[in-house]
């Protein structure tokens, strides 16, 4: 969930749309390959002379400033994530790898300021991102934690799916592009890297319904279709000053097919006939 804060989630969505939000990780490991053995629609990252001289640990390392309440979801968490700062660094690096192609394009920050609490003003939250570099803010609704807990859910893998988001809204480009595709693209890195079920995906809704809707369409182009960079693609077309996003433009740009709706359509038919 990409806010700023607790009471205004919509204001809030608006206002970090016009926000430099800088780039993260959006394709997870593991993306298959699909219909096609090749991307013409690949695009390569610009090349610096110490291309060499920067690592992924380098560039997606932020020190953690952990900050818990003292309420039974934040110490739930703290018993499954015991060590949390090479927990959330492995998260970024991953997150960093899925979205980039080089770390030196990259937008690195200094610092993860996290917090664990309940909201009492909004107890059926989730989490936020919030900041720019240097310092980022994630924020987990710690009421969140203890009602899937009381539920019976796995609560490490949903923590783990739930930072996999954030932190990509944390390191994405978003200049310009519409928000369901910028909590879609979210949802993508979050479902490459493993932490979304499969058996969430169905047929139906629209390319623009956002979060797994729209994460399991990308997923489909990357791991079905053959664009094996679309999500670094796509992540590219929003890079800072970019004023020309669309929906059009962006698929356009990472596919060969530039029809959208033809793509939504044939994917569509793809859930329908059993998917594989």
């Amino acid at each position: 969930m990409l806010t700023l804060n607790k009471k205004s989630p919509i204001a809030v969505l608006k206002a970090l749309i016009q926000t430099t939000l800088l780039c993260s990780h959006l394709v997870l490991a593991g993306c298959g390959g699909g219909e096609q053995t090749t991307n013409s629609a690949t695009i390569t990252p610009a090349s610096t002379s110490n291309t060499s001289q920067v690592s992924w640990e380098q560039v997606a390392s932020p020190t953690l400033d952990f900050r818990p309440d003292q309420s039974p979801g934040a110490e739930l968490f703290k018993k499954l994530v015991p060590s949390p700062q090479n927990y959330l660094r492995e998260i970024s690096q991953n997150v960093a790898r899925t979205l980039y192609q080089q770390a030196n394009e990259v937008p690195a920050f200094s610092t993860l300021e996290l917090h664990i609490e309940r909201w009492e003003n909004e107890p059926n939250g989730v989490a936020w991102k919030a900041g720019d570099p240097p310092r980022i803010t994630v924020n987990v609704n710690a009421y969140y934690l203890e009602k899937i807990a009381a539920q019976g859910v796995n609560v490490a893998e949903e923590v783990k799916g739930i930072l996999y988001h954030e932190m990509t809204h944390a390191y994405q480009h978003a200049s310009g592009m519409d928000l369901p595709a910028v909590e879609g693209l979210a949802d993508t890195v979050r479902y490459l890297n493993g932490y979304i079920p499969i058996s969430f995906r169905r047929p139906g809704g629209k390319w623009t319904d956002s979060y797994k809707t729209t994460a399991f369409f990308f997923a489909w182009l990357q791991e079905k279709k053959g664009y094996k960079s679309f999500t670094y693609c796509f992540n590219q077309q929003a890079k800072p000053g970019n004023a020309n996003w669309s929906w059009n433009n962006a698929i356009a740009a990472c596919t060969a097919q530039g029809d959208l709706s033809s793509l939504w359509n044939e994917y569509q038919t793809w859930l329908i006939n059993g998917a594989h």
